[in-house]
This record gives C-alpha cells, sequence and structure tokens, in this order.
C-alpha cells in the first residue's frame, strides 16, 4: 500500500509515495505524511510530503487543520534555506484553514518582501478559508452554499446555489470548526 510505502528502508519508494499521495481521496495519509516529516532526510521526499499534505489538508478527517499547520509550519523552520521547500510550504499554508497558518504568512510576508509575489497568494487563500469556516453551535448548522469550498473547476455560487455541475467527480466541501467534543448528525 503507497501509505506504508512512506516507511520503507527505500529511499526511492519513499519518495515516490510522497509524491503519490498528493491526489489520494481521503484524509487518511495525513497522519504518516506528518509523521514523515519528522524522520525523512531526503529533501526532496519531504518537498513532495508537505506538496501532499497541503493537497489533503481540506480533507483532514479526524486530523485538526489546526495540527497540520503546526507539521507543515515546522516544516518551514527545518527547510533551512531552499527556496523549492519553502515554497511548497508557503502554498501549502495557503490551503489550510487554520488563523495559525495565516499569522505565520503574515509575519513572513513582513519578514521577507522578497517572496512577497509568492506569499500573498496563499495568504490571501489562507484568510479566505479561515473566514468560510462553520463554527457548529448546539442547534441545526446549516451549511450555505456561500461557505462551501469547491472543487477548481466550473463550480461556481450564484445566488446562493451551487451550480456548474459537470461530472460525478465535481465536489464541494465545508470547513466545518468544532469547537467542544460532542456528537454531531450530518
Amino acid at each position: 500500500e503507497i501509505v506504508k510505502a512512506l516507511k520503507s528502508q527505500n529511499k526511492q519508494l519513499r519518495y515516490s509515495a510522497s509524491i503519490g499521495l498528493a491526489d489520494w481521496p481521503t484524509a487518511e495519509p495525513v497522519t504518516a505524511l506528518e509523521e514523515l516529516l519528522k524522520t525523512e532526510k531526503d529533501q526532496f521526499t519531504r518537498t513532495n510530503a508537505v506538496k501532499s499534505l497541503g493537497s489533503l489538508a481540506q480533507l483532514s478527517g479526524d486530523e485538526p487543520q489546526e495540527e497540520i499547520a503546526k507539521s507543515i509550519i515546522a516544516t518551514f523552520n527545518a527547510a533551512g534555506k531552499d527556496p523549492s521547500a519553502q515554497k511548497e510550504v508557503i502554498n501549502a499554508l495557503g490551503r489550510i484553514a487554520d488563523p495559525a497558518a495565516a499569522v505565520f504568512l503574515q509575519q513572513l510576508l513582513m519578514s521577507d518582501a522578497r517572496r512577497k509575489s509568492i506569499i500573498e497568494p496563499a495568504l490571501k487563500s489562507a484568510n479566505a478559508l479561515v473566514a468560510k469556516a462553520v463554527a457548529l453551535g448546539d442547534g441545526a448548522t446549516p451549511l450555505q452554499a456561500g461557505q462551501a469550498v469547491l472543487t477548481p473547476g466550473p463550480l461556481i455560487v450564484n445566488s446562493g446555489v451551487i451550480i456548474g455541475w459537470l461530472s460525478t467527480n465535481d465536489a464541494v466541501g465545508w470547513i466545518i470548526k468544532i469547537d467542544k467534543p460532542g456528537d454531531c448528525d450530518v
């Protein structure tokens, strides 16, 4: 299995798995990718793992966005001066609905104006995702079309309705913020 390949002794297998997991349909590999980032020595594999984590972040499943952001921020700090790795971290943070990711990007923008063209779009994206997060209340929480995170492509929100469905691969999701433990019915 591709997720198990991240723990392989074979460097090339870990590298290939870190690339392949970017298109995984669920959040299953998130924890394994985070573990890989803690131990992997090869910078190319680490960079691909960050890219995959960024792609899977919105599918975070049981892993809170905050935890994914922490792992990716730690990778930025460990990347040293590798601009390619740092760029992937910045892009990945732009796909995470966590205020800490937006704060990190804002601080980075203020301290490194040379990368403004890379940081600003990621910061805008992170702030937009944070703004779309739906906080669960004690009663029913309606999910509005305007708060949906749409897959890239033809889907758009028009007059409060999501339109432009062309295939069974088109999907929408909502970022749900859960402040306290409990049970939910969806």
